[in-house]
């Protein structure tokens, strides 16, 4: 009990089965059977794994290339990202209300 993560792992397993009990029982005859709140809160498991960088030598080092390569990406990224949009605004202008509505 005195690491930070036991306890950070213990409040995501309780949030999580609080989350499946709601989902079975109160939210089970509706169509959206999603509660906003809860359901959010299960990005908090994927922050479970990251805590392996402190105890897990090579998986730290594997995280750190990671970032240093999605910094080297960005540029280009955002280079087709404006590709991506200019072509997409000259083909609303080249082909809106062409198509036949049926």
């Amino acid at each position: 009990m005195r690491d930070k993560f036991n306890w950070f792992d213990a409040i995501v397993v309780v949030v999580s089965a609080v989350d499946i009990t709601l989902l079975y029982t109160l939210y089970a005859n509706e169509e959206d059977s999603t509660s906003g709140a809860i359901t959010a809160l299960r990005v908090f498991r994927l922050i479970r794994i990251f805590q392996l960088g402190h105890l897990w030598k090579e998986f730290q080092e594997l995280l750190t290339v990671v970032l240093n390569t999605l910094k080297d990406v960005s540029n280009i990224s955002i280079l087709i990202l404006i590709f991506v949009f200019s072509y997409t605004l000259i083909g609303l202008e080249l082909f809106a209300y062409k198509l036949p509505s049926d």
